[in-house]
């Protein structure tokens, strides 16, 4: 809380609460920023903790660095994490935690990524495991590997892709042989 006064004369011209120190810049009319400072000035301390772990995903903020955010306990801070885990609404990946949400972008790149691979190479298995890591880490711009890493395993866990030796694919799909290719393949 802060209060501003002048000195002379001694008058208050107004005062009020910060709600986070360092936030990250916001356009201007930027969806959901009401919502979020809503959350941080009147919200319970594990829903401002979700709220900075939605926002910040990408930096992969760890329990510790949370605690400090928040000056909370670390035992605190862990008794909110675990519970936000097993609501099924943050993740560990890579040396930090991230939102479901965060995962969910995650997810729909990787879907639409093997798509479009599938569709241009259908009588291959997948993509190879580094490409699609590469790619992944691009479009999210995560520099982490772990965490990537993390999410590719998350995501095989859930069934969305499978991993195939070195080759990745979407879970459903399968190489199928055409008429014509089968005709022209010899065998020995």
């Amino acid at each position: 809380r802060f209060i501003i006064r002048f000195f002379s004369p001694l008058e208050t011209v107004g005062g009020g609460k910060i709600l986070e120190v360092k936030p990250k810049k916001h356009k201007k009319n930027e969806e959901g920023l009401l919502k979020s400072l809503e959350i941080k000035n009147h919200g319970t301390e594990k829903e401002v903790l979700e709220q900075i772990i939605l926002e910040r995903s990408r930096e992969l903020l760890s329990e510790e660095k949370l605690s400090l955010k928040l000056r909370i306990s670390p035992e605190q801070t862990k008794n909110y994490v675990n519970e936000l885990s097993s609501e099924g609404k943050i993740l560990s990946a890579g040396k930090g935690l991230i939102h479901r949400q965060y995962y969910k972008i995650a997810e729909k790149i990787a879907v639409e990524l093997l798509s479009n691979y599938h569709q241009k190479n259908q009588m291959s298995e997948g993509l190879l495991r580094e490409e699609f890591r590469s790619q992944i880490e691009i479009k999210l711009g995560q520099d982490d590997k772990k965490a990537i890493n993390d999410l590719i395993q998350e995501m095989i866990n859930e069934k969305i892709i499978k991993d195939i030796g070195n080759k990745i694919s979407l879970y459903d799909f399968e190489v199928k042989e055409s008429g014509e290719t089968v005709a022209l393949r010899v065998d020995f």
